[in-house]
C-alpha cells in the first residue's frame, strides 16, 4: 500500500472517529438539557403535591368544626314579673378538640336595663356559670350533642316602658380544648306587656261561651248536609290518604338516608392525584439514572 493510500485511510478514520465524538457531544448536550428540563418538570410537581397537601389540611383544621347558639323563653313578660331564658348549644359538628365537645363557652351579653334587671344564672348539663361584663360558661367534659347549657333569669322593671326589648349574645367563642370556635350572634326579642292584661282573659272567657253557644246552634242545622258531604269527602280522602301514605313511605326513607360529606370525596381525589403524582416522579428519576450512564 502507497503511502498516499495509508493516508487516505488514516484520515478516513479520523473523520470517522472525529464525527462519532461530534455526535457524542451533541447528544451529551441534549441529554443535560433532558435533564434540565425533567428536573423542572419534578419541580412543578413537587409544588403540586405540597399545595395539596396544603389544601387538605386547610380543609380538615378549618372547614370542619361549626356550631350554634339558641336562646329560647316566651314570647312576652308582664312588668315587674321574672323571666328564664334559656341558653343552648345546637347542631354541632366536628367539633374535635381534646375533649371532642364545647367545654367552654363564653360571650358579651347585652340588653336595655332601663326594662330588664339581671337577677341570677344558673349552668346546666355540667356546666358552672360566671356572669359578669362577660358570660363564661365552663364545663370539666363538654357537651358533644344539642344540649341546654346555662338559664338567666331576669326580672321586668315596674318602670318598664311597653313594647319590645331584647337580649343578645355577641362575640360568642367556644373552646374544645384546644382551639377557640367563633359562631354568630344569638338574640332573642320579648314582648313586655302591662300587669292589668289579665282583664283581657276575662274578655276572652265572656267571648269563647258566646262563641260555643253559636257554633252549638249552627252545628246542629248543618250535621245533616254535612253528613252527606262528609260520606263523599271520606271516600275521596280515603283514595287520597293512600296516595300520601306511600308518598310519606318515600319521604321517610330518604330522610333516613344518611347523605355523603363532599369533604370526604374531596379527600379521596386529592390522594389518589397525589398517588399518582408520586409515580409519575418515581418513573422520571429513574429514567434520569438510566441516562446518567449514558
Amino acid at each position: 500500500m502507497s503511502r498516499v493510500e495509508r493516508s487516505y485511510v488514516d484520515y478516513s478514520k479520523y473523520n470517522h472517529y472525529n464525527k462519532y465524538k461530534h455526535n457524542n457531544i451533541l447528544m451529551m448536550r441534549g441529554v443535560k438539557v433532558m435533564r434540565k428540563v425533567i428536573h423542572k418538570v419534578l419541580l412543578v410537581i413537587i409544588a403540586v403535591i405540597l399545595l395539596s397537601s396544603a389544601a387538605l389540611s386547610v380543609n380538615n383544621v378549618y372547614a370542619a368544626a361549626t356550631y350554634q347558639v339558641e336562646i329560647v323563653s316566651e314570647s312576652s313578660c308582664k312588668v315587674g314579673d321574672e323571666i328564664v331564658l334559656s341558653v343552648r348549644v345546637k347542631n354541632l359538628s366536628e367539633i374535635g378538640g381534646s375533649v371532642d365537645g364545647i367545654c367552654v363557652l363564653t360571650a358579651n351579653i347585652t340588653y336595655d336595663e332601663t326594662k330588664l334587671e339581671k337577677v341570677s344564672g344558673e349552668g346546666k348539663n355540667g356546666f358552672t356559670i360566671t356572669w359578669g361584663p362577660t358570660l363564661v360558661l365552663d364545663s370539666g367534659e363538654g357537651v358533644k350533642v344539642d344540649a341546654e347549657i346555662a338559664l338567666l333569669k331576669f326580672k321586668v322593671k315596674d318602670t318598664a316602658e311597653l313594647g319590645e326589648t331584647s337580649v343578645t349574645l355577641t362575640n360568642i367563642t367556644a373552646s374544645n380544648g384546644t382551639e377557640d370556635i367563633l359562631t354568630s350572634n344569638s338574640a332573642k326579642t320579648l314582648s313586655l306587656v302591662s300587669a292589668n292584661d289579665n282583664n283581657n282573659n276575662t274578655n276572652n272567657t265572656n267571648n269563647n261561651t258566646n262563641n260555643n253557644t253559636n257554633n252549638t246552634n249552627n252545628n246542629t242545622n248543618s250535621n245533616n248536609t254535612n253528613n252527606t258531604s262528609n260520606n263523599t269527602n271520606n271516600t275521596n280522602n280515603n283514595n287520597t290518604g293512600n296516595t300520601n301514605v306511600g308518598a310519606n313511605t318515600s319521604d321517610n326513607s330518604l330522610s333516613s338516608q344518611t347523605i355523603p360529606k363532599a369533604g370526604n370525596n374531596a379527600q379521596k381525589v386529592i390522594s389518589i392525584s397525589m398517588t399518582a403524582l408520586i409515580v409519575m416522579a418515581i418513573g422520571i428519576f429513574r429514567k434520569i439514572n438510566n441516562l446518567k450512564g449514558i
